[in-house]
């Protein structure tokens, strides 16, 4: 068994710029860095069906936090597809064959999945109080394609998605862009500190 796990801080705050997801095109939602939320991700590789991976969150805010449930892995399922998986040597990526349930706003031009428009209904979220965490398994092999991935090649994971904003009386947070001056809906990106390189943010594992 190989495990291998990385501790992400992300930072989210009201003061930052806009900025367009992966540089292309003009956004149609404004994207802030991540705060006060501490992710831990871990990939327990027991065989090839067996494939776990362990993510938690602690909110080490003074606020409670909004978490969209299709966006977790609850009950070791996966509504929609949230995490990046790929060859750390080749880069070719495996293919997500799961559901995807909910509505999906296009972020750009040139998005093929856009990020998920929220249910604004209480059900659909997960209310984490001040200084608590949230943990979740789930197995990768029930709803990622590694069919074509030869035994031993090395893998790298990422918890890759925008949380929505939402209030705690369920309604999502809209600012206007200081760019076009339109009111769009606000996204939080999962980002490490500054100066920090972009890589340790995945974890590896071995198939």
């Amino acid at each position: 068994m190989r495990i291998l796990s990385i501790l992400v801080f992300f930072t989210l705050f009201f003061g930052c710029n806009n900025i367009t997801p992966n540089g292309k095109g003009r956004s149609s939602i404004i994207v802030k860095d991540g705060s006060f939320v501490y992710t831990e991700l871990s990939v327990r590789s027991l065989s090839t069906s067996e494939i776990y991976a362990d993510i938690s969150f602690r909110n080490n805010s003074e606020n409670s936090v909004l978490f969209y449930k299709i966006l977790l892995p609850l009950d070791g399922k996966l509504k929609t597809d949230i995490f990046s998986i790929f060859d750390s040597e080749t880069f070719d990526q495996i293919i997500y064959t799961g559901t995807r349930a909910g509505h999906y706003l296009k972020t750009a031009p040139d998005d093929d999945e856009g990020e998920v428009i929220p249910n604004l209904t209480p059900g659909n979220f997960i209310i984490l109080p001040p200084h608590q965490n949230l943990s979740c398994t789930v197995n990768l092999s029930r709803f990622y394609d590694f069919s074509e991935v030869k035994k031993g090649t090395k893998l790298s994971l990422a918890y890759a998605i925008f949380l929505p904003a939402v209030s705690l009386d369920y309604k999502q947070l809209y600012e206007i862009d200081s760019v076009d001056n339109k009111m769009k809906p606000v996204y939080y990106d999962l980002t490490l500190p500054k100066k920090q390189d972009i890589d340790s943010m995945r974890v590896k594992f071995y198939f």
